[in-house]
């Protein structure tokens, strides 16, 4: 029973307990409906007991899930640093922060010839090497977030319609006139309706670099130090400017909600009924 938690021990000796004593009271009793209960209770609670002792981490939560709030951890998992260039967690007496360096290549391999692809992967291996600190290098695949370009097209839309209905109404309208507040509304209802529908994704590729310190001021100075190598070998290898991503777009790197906003998918899943 060791390294287990408290909490885990307390349950498995109630249940282990109350199975013990149901299965006493049954063995005080003659052959009996009773008897049986007693025995079937003190078999649900010795099974109780041992998926505890060695099924804890799925018991409880199980558990709890008719809640729907299964707490994992009471610590936060991160928390982005003041400046908003970078995340940040505390392990024991440590702390660590990652940077996200943007790799600015909008380039890829199926448009390449042999050559290139050859030149490229020799590139790719000089950016691997380019710090002693372990580097994670990542293209990430996010949907793009387009509810504020639709609702400004909507507008545009409903303005055109207003215009072409105005124009409509007036007895001296001229037929040019007409045609074009028509064929304005229309050009907006074609857009509106093609960027709805489509399926919008914005590629990122960026480098990734965690530092170890004492305290949040000198992980941050660690991590930027490592930063500023790799984005000097990013510009010096691939004839680029790089940067370090910061918040608001920092968090389409790391929270689910910003991957895949929640309102686009919504608009997405209605489009298809």
């Amino acid at each position: 029973m060791t390294n287990v938690p408290n909490f885990q021990i307390l349950i498995f000796g109630i249940f282990i307990t109350t199975a013990f004593a149901f299965a006493i009271v049954a063995s005080t009793f003659p052959a009996s409906l009773l008897k049986f209960v007693l025995g079937l209770l003190a078999i649900f609670f010795a099974v109780l007991a041992f998926s505890m002792r060695y099924y804890y981490y799925i018991v409880i939560p199980f558990i709890h899930a008719r809640g729907k709030a299964i707490l994992l951890d009471e610590r936060e998992p991160f928390f982005i640093a003041p400046n908003g260039n970078a995340i940040m967690g505390k392990d024991g007496g440590f702390t660590y922060a990652t940077m996200f360096i943007r790799i600015p290549i909008y380039s890829s391999s199926t448009e390449m010839s042999e050559e290139e692809r050859y030149d490229f992967s020799k590139l790719f291996s000089k950016l691997v090497s380019l710090s002693k600190n372990p580097i994670k290098i990542t293209t990430q695949l996010n949907i793009l977030n387009k509810d504020d370009y639709i609702n400004k097209l909507r507008d545009k839309l409903n303005d055109a319609e207003t215009r072409y209905n105005n124009i409509l109404s007036k007895n001296d309208a001229k037929p040019e006139e007409i045609e074009r507040a028509k064929g304005e509304a229309t050009m907006w209802h074609n857009l509106l309706d093609t960027i709805s529908n489509a399926n919008s994704l914005i590629a990122v590729s960026y480098a990734s670099v965690t530092a170890m310190g004492g305290d949040d001021e000198e992980a941050l100075n660690l991590a930027m130090q490592s930063a500023n190598e790799i984005m000097a070998g990013i510009n010096s290898i691939y004839g680029v400017v790089s940067d370090i991503i910061s918040t608001p777009e920092l968090l389409m790197l790391i929270e689910p909600e910003y991957m895949i906003p929640f309102s686009t998918i919504n608009q997405q899943i209605k489009g298809m009924r």
